[in-house]
């Protein structure tokens, strides 16, 4: 199987998001900031990035 570049893009950002869960203080730069980007936003990153790389 040919594998998409797009997907594959898409990938390595989830990938970057998630080391950004675990290692982005935000929080003591901007508290709400944290709550909104790492607690809800990055979040969904986790499943896509194993959705993707089951794909494969």
């Amino acid at each position: 199987m040919k594998k998409n570049q797009g997907i594959e893009q898409f990938r390595v950002i989830l990938a970057m998001m998630v080391v950004a869960i675990h290692c982005l203080p935000l929080h003591r730069l901007w508290p709400d900031g944290d709550i909104l980007i790492t607690l809800t936003l990055f979040r969904i990153a986790v499943p896509f990035f194993f959705m993707i790389s089951g794909y494969y």
